[in-house]
């Protein structure tokens, strides 16, 4: 049964976009759908993602096929489908730039579910370097955030990407940051660094991510790291401008990971 989830929904990753989506110049890609596939090895379990994202203005990525800037400063909306052998859920999300630096956002993690899960939020993009918003969460509990996200170009391709959050004042506070170069003969280097702490209920819990890529060409890159310190291990295999496969192993403590996801971009 799993395989046959996974084969319907790559025929609809492959055909959806390309039946629905606006011609693009080349270097540039507005549909992003991403069909993944997680094995967790503690407790025998699977989960089968499909998700799709549409962005009502070109993107343009820099050097590798997967690269599109730190910031999202564009109109766009999203889908998403998750089974995890337990439960079947769909997710919708939006952010709407209502002018050129305002934006609002709504959303909901389960969409059978609106009356008591949703997302509303709203923000301001400050020379499209800076982006700056608040949000209110309800679900199964009410979560307050504030986000701050900034991007510094080192150049015209190389950049340094620092993201802060806070939930319920510092119920949850994490950071995160992404650098990305190009070294000699168009090798690409990538780093993502996060730490989030949690303080709940008199416990706190501390988590720091970890992992670099490093990009052979457009084809193929290469990944090294660790979530929570289990060690990471990650491929990217790049057929064209259009479809990639990443694919991911973590060695985790409560059971090993293996992950696979299908990307189709236009």
């Amino acid at each position: 049964m799993a395989y046959y989830k996974i084969y319907t929904l790559a025929l609809l990753l492959t055909c959806l976009p390309a039946a629905m989506a606006a011609p693009a110049e080349n270097n540039t890609k507005q549909w992003f759908s991403a069909l993944d596939y997680a094995d967790i090895q503690n407790g025998n379990i699977s989960i089968t993602s499909f998700s799709s994202k549409y962005y009502f203005a070109p993107q343009g990525y820099a050097g590798v096929w997967d690269e599109f800037g730190f910031l999202d400063t564009d109109s766009k909306v999203g889908f998403q489908y998750t089974d995890d052998d337990f439960d079947r859920t769909y997710s919708a999300a939006t952010e709407v730039f209502v002018s050129e630096n305002w934006f609002v956002d709504v959303g909901t993690a389960d969409l059978s579910n609106l009356n008591s899960d949703y997302l509303l939020g709203a923000g301001y993009l400050y020379d499209e370097k800076l982006k700056l918003s608040f949000y209110h969460q309800q679900s199964d509990e009410s979560i307050t955030g504030l986000m701050a996200e900034y991007n510094h170009m080192l150049n015209d391709i190389d950049y340094i990407g620092v993201a802060l959050e806070s939930q319920n004042g510092d119920e949850v506070w994490s950071v995160s940051s992404r650098y990305f170069r190009q070294t000699a003969l168009h090798h690409y280097f990538t780093l993502d660094i996060g730490y989030t702490k949690t303080a709940l209920q008199g416990s706190t819990d501390e988590v720091i991510d970890v992992l670099a890529n490093y990009y052979f060409g457009t084809r193929f890159a290469i990944g090294l790291g660790s979530t929570d310190s289990d060690t990471v291990v990650q491929t990217k295999l790049f057929a064209s401008k259009d479809f990639y496969m990443v694919g991911q192993y973590t060695d985790a403590d409560g059971g090993d990971i293996t992950q696979i996801t299908l990307v189709a971009q236009f």
